[in-house]
């Protein structure tokens, strides 16, 4: 299992990796990025579970899927926000600047789209202006909070996707 998780725990951290520098510099949006990162993330998935399965005579239990899938999804995440923190620290204001401006009318967008009241809108587009800082958004604590967060998703995304792939020898009757 151990080479299993490890290679595909680094290539979703290397997509991950990229995936955010392309995001930070305009080449992708949010929804889009958002949208490729689940997708590659449940392919590789898949992909680590057939590999596993094929090395234990084409079965594997919900509790050691369950186990790859999170070592996976872990491993992914934390390469993310380790290179996000370095990254953080040695890009100019200027850059941080582009991307904020970028990330505030990415969130705008989001919202413009979901919600149809005027006056609620408003209201949300002040909270993000009046609430939302570069220093804010590039700060340790933000991206440690983002990382703590995200581990609830790895939970629930790893229990998911081990009870829709795990496969049992079926047991005799008698």
């Amino acid at each position: 299992m151990k080479n299993i998780f490890l290679k595909f725990g680094l290539i979703y951290g290397a997509f991950s990796i990229i995936s955010v520098m392309m995001y930070y510099h305009g080449f992708i949006g949010m929804g889009l990025n958002s949208v490729v990162g689940i997708l590659l993330l449940i392919l590789l998935l898949w992909l680590a579970g057939r590999e596993f399965k094929s090395k234990n005579e084409g079965y594997a239990t919900f509790g050691e899927l369950f186990k790859l899938y999170f070592l996976i999804i872990f491993i992914g995440l934390f390469m993310s926000m380790l290179f996000t923190l370095i990254y953080h620290s040695v890009i100019s204001e200027e850059t941080k600047t582009e991307i904020f401006e970028r990330y505030v009318e990415s969130q705008k967008a989001m919202y413009r789209w979901m919600i149809s009241d005027e006056d609620m809108l408003l209201s949300i587009e002040e909270g993000i202006d009046d609430e939302m800082s570069p220093e804010k958004l590039f700060g340790f604590q933000n991206t440690l909070l983002g990382m703590f967060g995200s581990l609830f998703y790895v939970i629930i995304f790893a229990l998911l996707a081990a009870v829709i792939f795990k496969k049992v020898p079926k047991q005799d009757p008698l």
